[in-house]
């Protein structure tokens, strides 16, 4: 059951579901991406756990996710299989897709609840300074709040439901991700807004590794070619390049109170020192 493999089987499965969803996809790694204070049965998240190798025992999500399921080729894939056969997955106000090897450092409830707030269609937390990364664009800016931006990668992207309905049928064009990044990117309707959030963060320790990292073996190994699947996304959407860029900056604020009057000893202290 858990395994690659070109369908998937769902093995635990809720009769109701919370307001939103983080599907991670897992292998047999012990590292969990969510702190495990935020774990609590109170969140306002369902957690799918899609894995691709027999879990690790001691990773609490395979005890704590409300959704277990096996199979498909890679996340996007598995969770597409996971949209046709759970009709109730798309009924979510949002969903996380988030790899594994990611450490979110904040409490994804209150990262669901900014970004609907913001009315985002479609958004991603900023990188720490000291991960790994494939776009600048993507790396934390501790001047910002946000930035509204024209892309957010596959990583670990968060869809609202309207857009999520849009897009979900094309998860598959691309089994290494290569390219969804631009489809859903290109695809974002006239007003409907894209950001990534520097108020939130989290962390890639792992090095992108398309030579010898076990993931792009992987893909070889079922004869994908990772920029064969970006040059027929494109193809498709009739671009030659996809520039990067961001819209509107959201600067955090600083104030300045109105100065409290000194009292006691404080007071006699700066009278004496004039």
């Amino acid at each position: 059951m858990y395994q690659n493999s070109g369908q998937i089987h769902i093995e635990r499965a809720p009769q109701s579901h919370r307001r939103n969803l983080i599907f991670i996809r897992s292998g047999s790694e012990e590292n969990c991406p969510i702190n495990r204070k935020y774990l609590r049965f109170s969140r306002s998240f369902d957690i799918a756990m899609s894995y691709y190798a027999e879990p690790h025992r001691n990773n609490p999500l395979f005890e704590t996710a409300d959704i277990i399921l096996g199979g498909g080729y890679s996340k996007f894939h598995s969770a597409k299989l996971f949209f046709e056969a759970y009709e109730a997955g798309l009924k979510y106000d949002a969903v996380i897709f988030v790899d594994g090897d990611l450490e979110l450092l904040f409490d994804p409830g209150e990262f669901f609840s900014f970004c609907l707030d913001q009315n985002f269609a479609i958004a991603q937390a900023s990188l720490t300074e000291d991960s790994y990364y494939s776009f600048h664009i993507t790396r934390h800016n501790p001047s910002l709040l946000y930035r509204t931006t024209n892309y957010v990668e596959t990583m670990a992207p968060l869809f609202s439901k309207r857009l999520l309905r849009e897009v979900w049928p094309f998860f598959d064009k691309s089994i290494s991700t290569w390219g969804l990044d631009i489809l859903w990117s290109v695809m974002l309707p006239t007003g409907w807004t894209a950001a990534i959030v520097d108020q939130f963060q989290m962390r890639h320790a792992k090095p992108v590794d398309i030579i010898n990292g076990p993931f792009y073996r992987y893909i070889r190994s079922l004869g994908i070619d990772c920029q064969a699947e970006v040059r027929s996304i494109m193809n498709e959407l009739g671009i030659r390049e996809y520039e990067i860029k961001s819209d509107q900056f959201v600067y955090l604020t600083d104030k300045i109170p109105y100065p409290a009057e000194l009292e006691g000893e404080l007071a006699a202290v700066v009278a004496l020192r004039g």
